[in-house]
């Protein structure tokens, strides 16, 4: 019997440890527009865009498709060569939006 009360208080410590290491930090607005380019795009309906580009401004994607399609003069925007790399937009969003 103590040693199943003894787990039980383990437990339940652990998971307070747990849950008190999971505060959210709130990041920092965004200051310029950016712009991700060459990467492998998974989107969130399963299409897979490979040499894609991702744009967003002010904390929300504005815009995703082929690079070679992209006609969004780079100007002004912060821009990220992702080439080789696989890029999920929207996926976090996604999720939060399916656990609420």
């Amino acid at each position: 019997m103590n040693k199943i009360l003894y787990i039980s208080a383990m437990l339940l410590i652990a998971s307070f440890i747990e849950a008190s290491a999971q505060s959210p930090v709130v990041a920092p607005a965004q200051k310029k527009p950016v712009m991700l380019v060459g990467g492998t795009i998974h989107t969130a309906t399963g299409d897979v865009i490979e040499n894609g580009t991702v744009v967003f401004a002010g904390g929300k994607i504005t815009s995703v498709g082929k690079s070679s399609d992209n006609k969004i003069d780079k100007t002004g925007y912060e821009v990220i060569d992702v080439t080789g790399k696989q890029v999920y937009p929207g996926l976090i969003s996604q999720i939060q939006a399916w656990t609420h």
